[in-house]
């Protein structure tokens, strides 16, 4: 997919104030690696073999362009090239980047109120948004048109397509799940209601959907038997998920959820890992590879843990705000993250590999 064919819109971004112009722009944002393995006071390892990555990995490069705090990132593939990152933001513009450097493609414009979600499908032919202004959008994903608009009752907070990318899923203030078949976008949806306000809602499979509820749990959902309720995932209490992922082999659930991230066996829905930290955790992304996961929150950084012992491995400092989103890239080289800095920051990930070969 070639830039100059892309005119989503054709709105340049706009940097926030102070942000540094040029997507591609490597800035002093500084990681630091954790105190174990043969680290030097520098960040930069001992060992010479590793330092031209430590170098690297020690920038972080800036996307600057929205205007207000980023709530969602996405990654998406095409072909085995073509890698590009979507973007959420509370400023009603939706942007999508590529992937390698971070360089701005195009815009979706067309929302009147903040833009909480958005989702690519499996052929990056379409784009799904969740908006605050009490709607959810279909995108030509490469041209930007705007090809159907989903109302709803009140503020939609999650998209997302099913693996076959047949339907798309919404959920939101409302407490109703909706199923949309999107090559029949006008056609009536499938309702499910749920007892509290809907986080986010994403698809296991093509049947099997998971609704993240403020108030703590995560309800597992057969769509295709009228919305009946498999499991629910999690206690009840005061604090809501903020952050749900399926792994890349769509074996594991990752969970954010207070000062907490929490993985489940999909197949189960039993209890694998539980880490604590002493931050908010805003969210959280395991490695493809499943040895590694990175989480964000009320601290500003971003921290990289070992899967099973929950020892941190390396923190990315640079975030000027709260960290909303993040996200590894489908190869797990590349950590995406959102702040309430209104940047975007694309982060190279440690070796997984590397790491367990010390």
């Amino acid at each position: 997919m070639a830039a100059t064919a892309v005119k989503l819109g054709g709105v340049p971004p706009v940097a926030p104030q102070g942000a540094s112009q040029g997507a591609s722009g490597q800035g002093a944002d500084q990681s630091q690696a954790s105190s174990a393995g043969g680290v030097s006071v520098s960040g930069v390892p001992s060992s010479p073999s590793g330092a031209a990555e430590q170098a690297m990995s020690a920038r972080a490069i800036c996307c600057p362009g929205h205007g207000r705090p980023i709530h969602s990132v996405a990654w998406a593939k095409r072909g085995e090239d073509d890698l590009f990152l979507l973007s959420s933001s509370l400023d009603k513009k939706p942007q999508l980047r590529w992937g390698d450097n971070g360089d701005w493609i195009g815009t979706y414009v067309g929302h009147k109120g903040a833009v909480w979600c958005a989702c690519v499908d499996k052929n990056m032919k379409l784009v799904a948004t969740a908006g605050a202004d009490f709607c959810a959008k279909l995108w030509n994903a490469e041209s930007g048109e705007l090809l159907h608009t989903f109302d709803h009752k009140h503020i939609v907070k999650s998209v997302d397509f099913s693996p076959n990318g047949k339907k798309l899923l919404t959920g939101g203030l409302e407490k109703v799940l909706r199923v949309y078949h999107v090559e029949r976008p006008d056609e009536a949806p499938a309702t499910i209601s749920q007892a509290e306000k809907i986080v986010s809602a994403i698809w296991i499979n093509d049947d099997i959907i998971l609704s993240a509820l403020a108030d703590g749990t995560i309800k597992v959902i057969d769509v295709s038997s009228a919305g009946a309720e498999i499991a629910s995932i999690g206690s009840p209490g005061k604090l809501p998920v903020k952050d749900i992922e399926i792994s890349a082999d769509r074996k594991t659930l990752t969970v954010a959820i207070g000062k907490s991230v929490i993985f489940y066996d999909l197949a189960t829905f039993a209890l694998i890992k539980h880490h604590d930290f002493k931050f908010d955790v805003g969210a959280a992304s395991l490695h493809p590879h499943g040895k590694a996961f990175v989480c964000g929150g009320s601290d500003l950084w971003l921290h990289v843990h070992d899967f099973e012992t929950g020892e941190e491995t390396r923190c990315f400092k640079g975030h000027h705000g709260p960290i909303f989103c993040l996200r590894y890239s489908p190869d797990g080289n590349t950590i995406a993250s959102g702040s309430e800095d209104s940047t975007v920051r694309m982060w190279r990930a440690p070796s997984c590999e590397k790491a367990e070969a010390k």
